[in-house]
């Protein structure tokens, strides 16, 4: 499980939102289908597909930052301050 606190959100147009937070999670892979618990600030608990997104963010010093589409998530189901927590299934 990774697990990140919501720092920014933007829209992706024609597919939706995308949650940003401090982290990094080598691996997981862009593109592979991830579940999404998030849990909000006022103690809503939603669930939603997840998607590992490229940031391309050039900064010095170097801050890790990862990005999860969460498809079908708007941005009042994921105010900043949610926690996303990214569950991997087992590996057999």
């Amino acid at each position: 499980m990774h697990e990140f606190t919501v720092e920014d959100t933007f829209l992706l147009t024609g597919r939706g939102l995308v949650a940003v937070g401090e982290g990094r999670f080598d691996d997981l892979r862009p593109g592979t289908a991830y579940r999404a618990e998030v849990r909000t600030p006022a103690g809503a608990t939603l669930w939603f597909p997840a998607y590992k997104e490229w940031l391309l963010i050039r900064t010095s010093p170097v801050v890790e930052r990862e990005a999860f589409w969460l498809k079908g998530a708007t941005r009042d189901d994921v105010p900043v301050g949610s926690t996303v927590r990214i569950l991997v299934p087992d590996s057999p």
